[in-house]
């Protein structure tokens, strides 16, 4: 396996958890779906003009 430059390491997240930990860092969410509506997701996503995260969450 080669070791790419930009590959996610628990050294390069550290910062970003300890800003998320302290409440400094969030992700901003535009809307959330639940997965039945899975199909008005990729089209709100494929519109290209969603502002945040678009989530799609499953039954448990």
């Amino acid at each position: 396996m080669v070791n790419h430059p930009n590959r996610l390491t628990a050294a390069r997240l550290a910062p970003v958890v300890e800003l998320a930990a302290r409440g400094e860092y969030a992700t901003e969410i535009a809307r959330a779906f639940p997965f039945a509506e899975l199909p008005s997701a990729l089209s709100l996503s494929e519109t290209g003009h969603v502002r945040g995260k678009i989530v799609v969450t499953a039954a448990a």
